[in-house]
């Protein structure tokens, strides 16, 4: 339940998240992930209503929309033309950078050590004793 998530929300609900950051979305009629980081992370969203084209971009995605984590597949249910429902499926529960708590404690059951572990997920640092 930590690593893999999933959220389905109604167009309404989407524009409704989605209005307290772009202004000016006017009716829902599309969303697509227009830019994927390094990371395969959502890094802009193309949001289409019926006034213009507008986007978010970076962290403002994962505010935005209340997700656990930005690294993320957007599926859409339609009734012919028109969206019914975004379902947002994603693995994470964080900012993409940094250290997974539950994939540390998992290396640690195993029997890594800690130095072993913090190099994983840090590369290239050294650890010194600071006391």
């Amino acid at each position: 339940p930590f690593v893999l998530w999933n959220k389905t929300m109604s167009p309404g609900e989407v524009q409704s998240k989605l209005s307290r950051y772009v202004r000016g979305i006017g009716s829902l009629y599309d969303l697509k992930v227009k830019q994927r980081g390094y990371s395969r992370r959502a890094m802009e969203l193309e949001i289409i209503g019926s006034n213009g084209t507008k986007y978010l971009k970076g962290g403002k995605i994962r505010s935005a929309l209340r997700l656990n984590e930005q690294l993320f597949v957007l599926n859409k249910r339609y009734t012919g033309t028109t969206a019914t429902s975004y379902s947002f499926t994603g693995r994470g529960w964080g900012h993409g950078v940094g250290m997974c708590q539950y994939g540390a404690f998992g290396l640690a059951k195993m029997g890594v050590k800690f130095d072993a572990i913090i190099k994983h997920y840090y590369t290239g640092v050294d650890l010194t004793k600071a006391y």
